[in-house]
């Protein structure tokens, strides 16, 4: 990539949403190192010989559990100095086995970039970030988000309460 920034918006529409299915290994060929890690929330590929392959496979799994999928990109940044890329996106998405339903995923997408000689940037680790609860909602919607928030504001009341406890004996 040239202009990341610019670019970005298209990689992703090929690598996830673009009809013509083909896209999504060219692209990945064209814009990711040849030993690119990937870090997903329900996989992992570690950098090394033939990882760009494999995450061309978990991509295509995930096309395939899909029946649609599209994308928000509500903003994205990005640090030249560290080749960091960050963008804030919802994901649209449609289970084969759920077709009457399409459950938005808020996610973070982190793009390590590095910079060839040429000048051309590359993607060597994608890493997708999100809230449990949000993810839970995808799989097993209503119930399971409702009891992880509950159980989490828990916790929370709870170390608030040790917390005050702390501060009033004097601890912190």
């Amino acid at each position: 990539m040239n202009n990341p920034l610019d670019e970005i918006s298209n990689v992703l529409y090929n690598i996830f949403t673009n009809p013509d299915k083909s896209a999504l290994e060219k692209e990945v060929k064209r814009t990711f190192t040849h030993n690119s890690e990937f870090k997903h929330f329900l996989a992992t590929v570690p950098a090394g010989i033939g990882s760009r392959e494999k995450i061309i496979s978990h991509y295509k799994f995930f096309r395939g559990v899909y029946r649609s999928n599209t994308l928000d990109i509500h903003e994205k940044w990005f640090n030249e100095p560290s080749g960091r890329m960050v963008l804030d996106v919802t994901e649209y998405i449609q289970f084969i086995y759920s077709p009457w339903r399409q459950t938005p995923l808020r996610l973070y997408i982190i793009f390590n970039l590095q910079k060839n000689e040429g000048g051309k940037y590359f993607i060597n680790r994608h890493e997708d970030l999100c809230q449990p609860e949000d993810l839970l909602g995808v799989y097993i919607p209503y119930v399971a988000p409702t009891l992880l928030v509950m159980t989490k504001r828990a916790i929370s009341f709870i170390t608030m309460l040790v917390g005050s406890t702390f501060n009033s004996i004097g601890w912190c």
